[in-house]
């Protein structure tokens, strides 16, 4: 991106069509007098993937992983690539607690929303495998293991969308 069109953007916001693809209030917030999900709206609207993803690598993830709980089901499926770009990255491997956290957080959504995160499902494929493949850089126990894997198998189950 050039100088000038990162000067456009930070002026006048993302182009049309990309804000057409952001998700909503309503759809980050779809309880609308919830404060948990206000938060979440306070911390993701108007954010494309890619901030979201610095924005972890900045803050932590303790800024926002309970957010992922409380948005609605499109908002998941359209933030969660973030987190599994963030997990890839050296910062991750210090953001203390960062795979238990998303982790609890994915067995909590597929417990309540498995149908409606289904898109989500090559998004968390990958943030489980990769964690699995690096699992020692990340000084986490042997439980955790087991429950990224579990988390894996029931994306991966027939009827979830393939993972190319």
């Amino acid at each position: 991106m050039s100088l000038f069109d990162d000067l456009r953007r930070r002026i006048l916001g993302l182009p049309k069509a990309d804000r057409m693809i952001l998700p909503t209030e309503q759809e980050i917030n779809p309880e609308g007098n919830s404060y948990d999900g206000q938060m979440a709206v306070n911390h993701f609207l108007r954010k494309t993937r890619e901030q979201i993803t610095l924005e972890l690598a900045t803050r932590l993830h303790w800024y926002f992983y309970e957010d992922y709980l409380w948005m609605g089901s499109r908002a998941f499926c359209f933030y969660f690539p973030a987190v599994a770009d963030y997990v890839t990255t050296a910062k991750a491997r210090t953001d203390y607690q960062v795979v238990d956290n998303f982790c609890w957080v994915i067995e909590s959504r597929l417990k309540s929303d498995f149908a409606q995160i289904r898109d989500a499902f090559p998004a968390i494929i990958r943030f489980a495998e990769y964690v699995l493949t690096h699992f020692e850089e990340y000084q986490e126990d042997e439980e955790l293991r087991e429950r990224l894997r579990a988390v894996k198998q029931r994306c991966a189950e027939p009827g979830a969308p393939s993972v190319s």
